[in-house]
C-alpha cells in the first residue's frame, strides 16, 4: 500500500476518501498502471485511509499513511503503532537527554487487528493525558 501511495505522490495525485470510495486528486494526470493498481487494491487502501481518518480524529499523527502512526507523551518519551511483521503493535519509548537509544521501553498492546490495538493505545493515551492535568 505505502508503495501504491508513494508512486500516485511521484505523479502529482493524492488519494483520499470519498463515500464508499477513492477519490484521486489530479485524474487527469493519473497513469493507467496506477489506476490499474488503485482498482485492484482498492479494499487495502481504503482500510488504510480509514485507519488514519480514525488517528486523526484521536489526535494521533500519521507516520506512515496507514502504516505508523505516533502520539508524544512528553518531549521524551513517544508512544507509536506500527505494522510490523504481520502484527499490530502499539509501544511506549522513553529516551534521556543525549543517549540515543531508548531508556524505557513498553509494549502496550500486541495483536493481528488493528481495531483491538488502536483501542488500547488510545485507552493508553486517554489515560496519560488525563493524568497530566
Amino acid at each position: 500500500m505505502i508503495e501504491l501511495l508513494l508512486k500516485c505522490e511521484r505523479e502529482g495525485n493524492s488519494l483520499s476518501l470519498e463515500g464508499d470510495g477513492i477519490r484521486v486528486e489530479n485524474m487527469a494526470k493519473l497513469p493507467a498502471n496506477l489506476k490499474n493498481e488503485i482498482i485492484a487494491n482498492k479494499d487495502e487502501l481504503i482500510k488504510g485511509l480509514n485507519r488514519d481518518l480514525l488517528a486523526i480524529e484521536n489526535g494521533i499523527l500519521i507516520g506512515i499513511s496507514g502504516m505508523l502512526y505516533t502520539f508524544t507523551v512528553s518531549p521524551f518519551t513517544f508512544a507509536y503503532i506500527e505494522y510490523l511483521d504481520g502484527e499490530w503493535i502499539a509501544t511506549r519509548e522513553t529516551y534521556k537527554r543525549g543517549v540515543k537509544t531508548a531508556t524505557s521501553h513498553k509494549v502496550i498492546a500486541k495483536g493481528n487487528t488493528f481495531e483491538y490495538v488502536f483501542n488500547e493505545f488510545v485507552g493508553y493515551k486517554n489515560f496519560i493525558t488525563r493524568n497530566k492535568k
